[in-house]
């Protein structure tokens, strides 16, 4: 069975994987080990992001967010609840 995006940002999310390092009022820092290495991503308050998994290319709101961006939101999401 194929896990879903959703799946994986999740097991990051809750195996601690995720360490934010730096929040400002426009975006928010973090690393993330994933099963292949660590990402470097960047969570923008506009809802755009940017992914060292893609080259650091920038992705586009949250039905665009790789694995590791939607396992940072969930983080930031888990740590303000």
């Amino acid at each position: 069975m194929t896990e879903t995006r959703a799946e994986k940002a999740q097991w990051l999310a809750d195996g601690g994987r995720v360490e934010i390092q730096d929040v400002c009022d426009q975006f928010t820092n973090a690393r993330v080990e994933g099963k292949c290495g660590f990402y470097f991503v960047t969570l923008y308050v506009n809802g755009d992001f940017s992914c060292t998994c893609n080259s650091g290319a920038f992705g586009f709101r949250i039905a665009d967010f790789c694995v590791h961006a939607l396992a940072v939101k969930l983080a930031v999401e888990r740590s303000e609840g």
